[in-house]
């Protein structure tokens, strides 16, 4: 039977293959211009990216380039989802407030003929990046970093990130305020985002008690990240009306529009309802953060030293 402290750190190691794995699988397939794989392969990086930093600390040199890598597929893939999303939100839009289809048509063509440039765009940077190879690599770095290595370097690396992302939230929030504003939105937004899956990173490699925590965190990512469809949707009209329309159908991206600005307001309203909770979790999870994931006073120093240990002798070696 395993050393019971092994076990954690071997479900850490087994979160980070399966996303691994989960990347293989679904990039293929968003290669091939499926929306479905487009989605599963970019949330894949993000939550690599997540733990990279992590195995960086534990003695994994390649992670930080293995982190960039991630990060510039998850940017390619980006403008794929977010059209594929648009489009979506459209298609549910139009029949709800009655657009004419002729006129969502349109918008929905012009929302096709980007996402063609962005899929072309993706393919390129995929290649450049040989992105297919990423999950192999991610492999063999695991194989290369033990169960010790890893407690302790979730022990340092977990409580002072967790804290300045909590932090970080609860400062995006207090700048969003109350008022509709488009980008403080959208910086609450990503701090959640980066919060949340941080959180998910920590209770793989720790065990800690925050499932509840994430949940929070996916309702307002949710929301928010509704919100930002509808932005993308109102982006896609302007750009329908500056390609050149006519007097009918300038009137009717009008009126398309303000029924987006309705909507988009809606939610806002329903974001205002829960933001004084989730700031105030986030102030919490800062405040406990040494709790949640950090090591205890007395063995703190240990697992620094040994961590300093562990290079000076892969640097002799």
């Amino acid at each position: 039977m395993a050393h019971s402290t092994t076990v954690v750190p071997a479900a850490l190691s087994r979160s980070v293959r399966r996303e691994a794995d989960a990347l293989a699988r679904w990039l293929a397939r968003a290669r091939a211009g499926d929306e479905k794989g487009v989605h599963r392969a970019r949330v894949a990086t993000r939550r690599l990216r997540e733990a990279m930093p992590l195995l960086a600390v534990a003695g994994a040199s390649e992670a930080r380039g293995l982190r960039r890598d991630l990060r510039r597929l998850t940017r390619a893939l980006g403008p794929v989802r977010e059209l594929d999303v648009a489009r979506g939100v459209l298609k549910a839009l139009a029949p709800r407030f009655a657009w004419p289809p002729t006129t969502a048509a349109r918008v929905d063509q012009q929302f096709e003929r980007r996402r063609s440039r962005s899929l072309e765009a993706l393919l390129e940077g995929a290649d450049r990046l040989d992105a297919a190879a990423l999950p192999a690599q991610i492999h063999a770095m695991l194989a290369g970093v033990d169960a010790d290595a890893q407690r302790a370097a979730a022990a340092v690396f977990l409580a002072p990130r967790l804290r300045r992302r909590a932090r970080a939230l609860a400062r995006a929030q207090r700048g969003a305020g109350t008022m509709y504003a488009v980008q403080p939105l959208h910086d609450v937004r990503l701090a959640a985002k980066k919060l949340r899956y941080l959180l998910e990173l920590g209770m793989a490699a720790t065990g800690a008690p925050v499932a509840a925590d994430i949940r929070m965190l996916k309702r307002l990512q949710g929301l928010l990240g509704r919100l930002h469809d509808l932005q993308i949707v109102q982006h896609g009209l302007q750009d329908v009306e500056a390609g050149g329309a006519d007097a009918l159908t300038s009137r009717r991206l009008a009126q398309m529009h303000r029924d987006v600005e309705t909507a988009c307001r809606a939610l806002h309203a329903r974001y205002l309802k829960i933001a004084s909770a989730t700031s105030d979790q986030a102030v919490r999870l800062a405040r406990e953060a040494a709790g949640l994931f950090g090591p205890r006073r007395r063995t703190g120093r240990m697992v620094r030293m040994q961590i300093a240990a562990e290079r000076v002798s892969q640097v002799r070696r």
